[in-house]
């Protein structure tokens, strides 16, 4: 949640509602830092994906869920289109 350019944290517990600053986080930091390399990443991913989906359909194999596969590399490729 943010309001006026800051950012805060709501958490519920026992006692009702907490609003506290947002903690700054490192993984935004390091993931800019290291876009080139995911994105490389997510490409080799997307195509090992993407030949596991080829060979199955090319065996007609009914063992393994193609749906999920193909779940997973749509996720993988809003990574590597994230990373642009």
């Amino acid at each position: 949640m943010s309001a006026g350019g800051a950012h805060f944290e709501v958490i519920r517990n026992d006692a009702g509602l907490t609003v506290t600053p947002a903690r700054r986080l490192t993984v935004g930091k390091s993931v800019i830092a290291n876009k080139a390399a995911i994105y490389f990443q997510a490409v080799q991913l997307e195509l090992q994906i993407q030949d596991r989906l080829d060979r199955a359909r090319e065996e007609r194999s009914n063992s393994e869920s193609l749906e999920e596969l193909e779940a997973f590399k749509h996720s993988v490729a809003a990574l590597r289109t994230a990373c642009e």
